[in-house]
């Protein structure tokens, strides 16, 4: 049995948070609690 040689985990930059997982925006619709594709504008809060 050979064992597995360790490779420690390395650091890596792939651009600003923001940019990477488009959280910069908010966009115009909304999911989950809503059905797909449902506008802002039609979402009524109470």
């Amino acid at each position: 049995m050979t064992k597995a040689i360790y490779e420690a985990p390395v650091l890596r930059s792939h651009g600003k948070v923001e940019a990477v997982t488009k959280g910069g925006s908010t966009g115009t619709s909304l999911d989950a609690a809503f059905p797909v594709g449902t506008p802002f504008a039609d979402i009524t809060l109470s």
